[in-house]
């Protein structure tokens, strides 16, 4: 079963612990891939400066992947990001403890990177939790299935995700469905120069292809050496259906990004 909404529907999952093996290269960052994954977002709160996206999804068969993009941490801080069983009120053991990611923030407190796992099975993940020193931040992780060929007209999607990597910068975006046409667009970006301006635009075409047409656009500013932000933008589902690709310029500088392709998601219902 399906709900009308991405925020309200996601949440993909594991019963077995999950082990990080070793680290993918860049060239793996272009596509989220495969028939189903989770997502956890750490937006803007009062508790916490912890801000970003935490994303799983499979580059096929048995080889899910972990990409993460996490700003607002303490510089040079230990910190581990564990998916579990429980929600962000339970109590966490070894037993509800899905998988585990060891990092270390770089000397301006952000973290991205992306981590091939070991097989995950049913649909046990709850939520994610970042965790350092005596702190931690949680937040429900929800699952999603992407819609692979043709959208047909009972498989509206509900969200979108993309990822582009140019030298030392790395933009991640997630959009999802909002009731009355709208969506939530949320951008995490990390390494560029300091002070840069970004402009971001979700397309109707593939990469490689000229786009006649621009579903979202947003731009960001002032960006010091890294950021986080969402906002709501006007968005019909024909044209959510229609985005294939997100393009990225950096204003400050008249560079344009290699493309993003834009994997399209729907919701799954978690009892």
């Amino acid at each position: 079963m399906r709900r009308s909404s991405l925020i309200t529907a996601l949440a993909t999952a594991v019963a077995m612990s999950l082990v990080m093996v070793l680290a993918a290269p860049a060239a793996a960052w272009k596509v989220f891939e495969g028939e189903h994954g989770f997502h956890a977002r750490f937006g803007p709160s009062m508790s916490t400066d912890v801000r970003g996206l935490v994303i799983g999804d499979r580059l096929g068969g048995d080889n899910p992947r972990l990409t993460v993009g996490l700003v607002g941490l303490l510089p040079q801080m230990e910190f581990n990001i564990v998916g579990r069983s429980i929600g962000c009120g339970g109590m966490p053991s070894e037993g509800n403890r899905v998988f585990k990611v060891n990092a270390m923030a770089n000397a301006h407190g952000d973290w991205f990177g992306t981590r091939i796992l070991a097989e995950w099975g049913s649909t046990a993940l709850r939520s994610v939790w970042i965790n350092w020193g005596d702190g931690a931040a949680c937040q429900r992780s929800l699952n999603f299935e992407e819609i692979k060929v043709n959208i047909a007209a009972s498989d509206n999607g509900e969200g979108g995700l993309a990822l582009t990597k140019e030298g030392a910068g790395t933009l991640i975006m997630l959009l999802e469905k909002r009731p009355n046409d709208q969506a939530r667009l949320n951008i995490v970006v990390g390494g560029l120069d300091g002070n840069d301006e970004l402009r971001i635009r979700l397309v109707n075409r593939q990469c490689g292809k000229t786009p006649t047409n621009t579903l979202v656009s947003d731009t960001l500013t002032d960006i010091l050496i890294s950021g986080f932000r969402t906002t709501t933008v006007p968005l019909t589902q024909d044209e959510l259906d229609s985005i294939r690709s997100m393009r990225v310029t950096n204003l400050s500088d008249n560079n344009k990004w290699d493309c993003g392709p834009v994997s399209m998601l729907i919701g799954l219902f978690i009892p």
